[in-house]
Formats: C-alpha cells, sequence, structure tokens
C-alpha cells in the first residue's frame, strides 16, 4: 500500500490534481495531526477525506480537514437511515460552522446503500442536510440504474464517484467492464452538475498498470463529456 508521498506522485504521473484520502486505514490515512503541509505534494492536493464512524471522532477529523483548506468530507452509514438526526445532522451542523462541505454517500453493504436509504437519511435531517455523493458504480453494483437516479438526485448532488464493473460487481479498467459509462458522462456533462467527479479503479494490481488504468480513465471521461447525449 503506497505512503502519502507515493500516492501524491502516482496521481500526478496519472494527469491529476486532486485525491482523496481515507480517515479509517490505509499507510497514507488522514489523521488529526494532519497540516497544509502535509495534504498536497507538487502540485496534488487532498480534495476530500472519508470520515470515520463514530461522531465525535468524526467531528475532530473534520475540524483538521477544515484547518487544512481541504473542501469537503464524506460520511459513510454510521447507523439507521431513519436515525441520520442523530449522527448525520451532528456533522453536518460542525461542518457547517467550519465552512466545509459535507457529503453522504451511497455504499453497497452499507447502512446508507438504496435510494431509499439515501432519502431516508437526508430527510431525517431537515434543514440540517447534507449534499449527496452519487457513487454511481455502487449503484450499478447493487442493481440500479444510475441514470435514472442521477437525474432524480441532481439539485443534491454535490460530488460523484464513478466506477467499471465486471458481472460480478468487482471493480475492472474502465471500458473492460458492462457500465454504461460513456452514457453516464454525457449525461453529467449536459446537467446542471459543476462539481468534481472522481474517477475509480481499483483491481488489485501492480502500481504501473493502476497507473495505466487511471491515465486511460480520465481520457476516457474527458472524451465522453464532449460528446452529445443521445436518446432519452
Amino acid at each position: 500500500m503506497l505512503d502519502r508521498k507515493e500516492l501524491f506522485t502516482v496521481v500526478k504521473r496519472c494527469g491529476y490534481a486532486k485525491t482523496e484520502l481515507f480517515a479509517t486505514w490505509g499507510s497514507s490515512k488522514f489523521t488529526p495531526a494532519d497540516t497544509p503541509a502535509s495534504t498536497s505534494f507538487e502540485g496534488v492536493s487532498v480534495s476530500a477525506v472519508h470520515l470515520p464512524g463514530e461522531v465525535e471522532e468524526a467531528k475532530r477529523i473534520i475540524s483538521t480537514a477544515a484547518a487544512c483548506g481541504i473542501p469537503q468530507v464524506i460520511v459513510h452509514g454510521a447507523g439507521a437511515p431513519k436515525d441520520a438526526n442523530k449522527w448525520l445532522k451532528p456533522l453536518v451542523i460542525h461542518a457547517r460552522n467550519l465552512g466545509i462541505g459535507i457529503v453522504l454517500t451511497n455504499h453497497k453493504g452499507q447502512s446508507i446503500d438504496s435510494p431509499d436509504d439515501v432519502r431516508t437519511a437526508v430527510a431525517a435531517c431537515g434543514n440540517d442536510k447534507s449534499g449527496v455523493l452519487f457513487e454511481a458504480g455502487q449503484y450499478w453494483a447493487s442493481g440500479h440504474d444510475a441514470l435514472k437516479l442521477f437525474k432524480e438526485f441532481e439539485k443534491d448532488i454535490t460530488l460523484i464517484h464513478v466506477k467499471d464493473l465486471d458481472r460480478e460487481g468487482k471493480s475492472v479498467p474502465w471500458g473492460t467492464g458492462w457500465c454504461p459509462l460513456a452514457d453516464f458522462f454525457r449525461l453529467v456533462a449536459e446537467s446542471s452538475y459543476s462539481g468534481r467527479v472522481v474517477v475509480e479503479c481499483e483491481p488489485k494490481e501492480s502500481v504501473e498498470n493502476l497507473s495505466r488504468y487511471l491515465t486511460d480513465a480520465r481520457n476516457m471521461a474527458l472524451d465522453w463529456m464532449k460528446q452529445p447525449v443521445t436518446g432519452n
């Protein structure tokens, strides 16, 4: 597993200027000891941090991320969707007070899995709702139509993650799986969305292969977003 400097070097080599970090795992994980200097390297910086599940620990990470100038934090399901006022709302309020964006992600197998889970969790927070991280790959993995759902959630989406999958639901190099990536990117390009799109490619292969896959994926995405949407 790559350490922080190695990660940033690979990201830059692939043509990207931003990456995300997790506060829960990995040799490059984000911690309360991080500083602005430790979250950027040779033009590459951290665009978002994935939060831990415990509320008070998550608040500490949010505070550090805000102090580092990181624009967003990402909440994974930390409880039942209907109880999001207990585990999501406090984080939304804390992030808002610090001026940092906060998004709730869907993820297969976690407590926020389905579109209904997202709707319920956001509604449970009332006026203190988070933005939505639209995990297209996770919706495809769960058997949902990500293109249709994107149109539904569009006004609330403030971050997008995309990956390609094989029929077993495993991440594969872009263009080798079954996901309608070209149609999705064309749809995003013609929508009102103006935020970041995060490229994901997670096969367990060498750094050299992953670098090539990520470079190819970036080029594919940029090409698709220049093409018009056809049909509905």
